[in-house]
């Protein structure tokens, strides 16, 4: 019997990033790319924490930048999301592109593909919490065999919001 390699939807590396919480998540903490995913390569078992920060935290509307799908902005004390492609200087409310964001942000996290059964096993739209400096996260155990693992060791995820970091920590 021949197995034929499945490709990989192509997705951005997580970078480090959030500083500001590194006291509390050491190992891989990012923010989530709305539009495009991102992925971490499987390095034995892994955990991996979803978490959402305040709408309030999220950046305020410049005019100088253009915005993706997915993006959070704060304006006059209103959170908006874009829900299109947002051209330059083009602020919210204009219903073309902006959205009042009233949450919750969610996330998707994409299995391999069973060839056998041609199952699958996604993770879609899983609401997660507003971080709390406490518990508020969401939690999953990532193991190189598992449903979620890529062939090449990817694990592929997309978040609803650039309100979404994720830590993964190698157990």
């Amino acid at each position: 019997m021949a197995f034929t390699s499945v490709a990989n939807n192509p997705a951005n590396t997580l970078l480090p990033y959030y500083p500001s919480l590194s006291n509390q998540l050491t190992e891989l903490y990012a923010q989530c790319d709305p539009t495009n995913g991102n992925y971490f390569v499987a390095t034995g078992r892994d955990l991996v924490t979803f978490l959402a920060v305040p709408a309030a935290n999220a950046p305020t509307y410049n005019a100088a930048n253009t915005y993706t799908v997915g993006q959070v902005v704060n304006l006059s004390g209103t959170a908006y999301i874009a829900v299109a492609s947002v051209p330059l200087a083009t602020p919210p409310p204009n219903a073309t592109y902006w959205a009042v964001y009233a949450g919750p942000s969610t996330v998707t996290v994409y299995s391999a593909p069973d060839q056998c059964t041609g199952r699958t096993a996604n993770v879609v739209d899983y609401p997660v919490p507003v971080f709390d400096t406490t518990t508020e996260s969401v939690e999953f155990l990532v193991l190189p065999s598992s449903v979620f693992t890529q062939t090449n060791g990817q694990v592929q995820f997309q978040a609803s919001s650039n309100l979404v970091y994720v830590y993964v920590r190698s157990l």
